[in-house]
């Protein structure tokens, strides 16, 4: 955020494995929901075809800012980092988390990815602390299949929210832009502006 005080939301975009801030709809939602007063962040996580889950969680601590009003998006391996930054060591406020093709189990022929399910994201303090959240699955992922996604959710306590035959959400399967998720991000800034608001005038 820079210390921007014009700057009332923030959303992060967490990419996943093999990909960048300009892969799939990343850029997209980004032109979406960036307005005067919501700042849009999409860090580059680190080596990304060759992840490590400390390296990782290191580079969103320093690439997090925001401590309220803060939105989260993820992708694929960009939601289980999420979960495990936002439970284990964040302590700002979370006010809206929306999760595309999320796992927290190990995926079959994925090995390099194994640390980051090796422990368990605290959903208690995930539902405790999160204002609202979403949970986006395909019923043609081959990536992360759909019961994944949908443990995930339940666990969460998230809307469940299953696309026809989207694949694993990337541009190589059209999704280059994803506008349920855009309006999705949408709505829940601006119901944590209308409840801010709200709160003000009592």
């Amino acid at each position: 955020m820079n210390g921007s005080e014009g700057v009332k939301s923030s959303v992060y975009i967490v990419h996943g494995f093999a990909a960048a801030p300009c892969n799939h709809w990343f850029q997209s939602l980004k032109t979406a929901v960036q307005q005067k007063n919501v700042e849009v962040r999409i860090p580059a996580m680190p080596e990304s075809s060759t992840p490590d889950l400390q390296k990782w969680l290191a580079h969103l601590k320093n690439e997090v800012t925001a401590q309220k009003r803060a939105f989260f998006v993820g992708h694929s391996l960009g939601c289980i980092t999420l979960l495990q930054f936002l439970s284990h060591i964040y302590t700002g406020e979370i006010s809206g988390l929306c999760l595309v093709a999320p796992f927290d189990e190990k995926l079959p022929n994925r090995p390099v990815m194994d640390s980051f399910t090796a422990a368990n994201p605290d959903y208690a303090i995930l539902k405790s602390r999160c204002a609202a959240s979403y949970v986006f699955a395909s019923t043609n992922d081959l990536a992360v299949p759909l019961r994944m996604s949908e443990s995930v959710s339940k666990k969460l306590g998230a809307s469940f929210v299953v696309v026809e035959n989207a694949g694993h959400f990337l541009a190589s399967e059209g999704y280059t832009s994803f506008k349920l998720l855009e309006e999705t991000c949408r709505n829940l800034i601006r119901d944590a502006n209308s409840q801010k608001t709200a709160g003000k005038k009592q």
